[in-house]
């Protein structure tokens, strides 16, 4: 059976080479370009949860970015599908 990774961080998911690539972009993108990725696993989102991340975000601002792979002129969401939700709330 494989091992969850979910919780455990983005270097469970992504090896640190890929998280620490100095060739990798930073950008700010428009919410509406990032599409959910159909392989997440979770498919159920507390509503109650994702207010109050939505309520941080809106405090004290997005401290830990969004994954994102480019797809043309579209965004694919790597990590980060809960702060992506709570963002869409601000």
């Amino acid at each position: 059976m494989p091992k969850k990774v979910l919780g455990r961080g983005l270097g469970a998911l992504l090896a640190v080479s890929d998280v620490d690539n100095p060739d990798r972009d930073i950008l700010n993108v428009p919410i509406q370009s990032i599409q959910p990725n159909p392989l997440q696993p979770r498919k159920l989102f507390d509503e109650k949860k994702l207010r109050e991340l939505a309520d941080s975000i809106q405090e004290k601002g997005l401290i830990q970015p969004i994954v994102v792979s480019r797809e043309g002129g579209q965004y694919s969401l790597i990590v980060g599908e809960r702060r992506w939700r709570a963002c869409q709330l601000v």
